[in-house]
């Protein structure tokens, strides 16, 4: 990580107070962390925000909106020397299901974005729904693999059926 603070960031379609009081509960007390809660007022706000990040050049961590995180993974993910990992989860309640490693909460290292400088333009107009499978595709054609940590996270969407 660099001595500038870290993004962390819950971009917000909808709200979800469980998860947001778990989010602000693993973010506080922490010095080198610059928390943000992002409201997406459409449905390429995601693409948007995710450029901007992009541009910025610094590390961050993607937060869902549904995903319940606490502050012992938080720092998993910060403390791994991965450019690119993160923490599956279930999409749909079903329990037998295998968990997906999309972006609900993915650390992107500097590494991660610099194998990567045309992502904005690449992302440009996409809506939510496809902002992982392009990350995703782009940097497994790059050669990085997403490095995966378990246990799973709480989906909170997932558990409402």
């Amino acid at each position: 990580m660099t001595n500038r603070p870290v993004r962390v960031v819950m971009p917000q379609a909808e709200l979800y107070r469980e998860a947001e009081t778990a989010f602000v509960t693993a973010t506080t007390y922490w010095p080198f962390l610059e928390p943000m809660m992002v409201w997406l007022p459409d449905p390429q706000g995601y693409a948007r925000l995710m450029a901007e990040l992009w541009r910025g050049g610094r590390a961050f961590v993607i937060v869902e909106h549904d995903v319940v995180i606490d502050a012992a993974k938080l720092h998993e993910l910060l403390s791994c020397p991965e450019p690119w990992c993160g923490f599956p989860y279930l999409q749909v309640p079903d329990p037998n299901s295998e968990p997906v490693l999309g972006l609900g909460f993915t650390k992107f290292e500097r590494k991660a974005l610099e194998v990567l400088p045309d992502m904005p333009e690449r992302l440009d107009g996409a809506p939510w729904q496809n902002v992982h499978y392009i990350t995703s595709a782009l940097h497994y054609e790059a050669g990085l693999t997403q490095h995966r940590h378990e246990p799973p996270v709480r989906n909170l969407k997932a558990e409402e059926g």
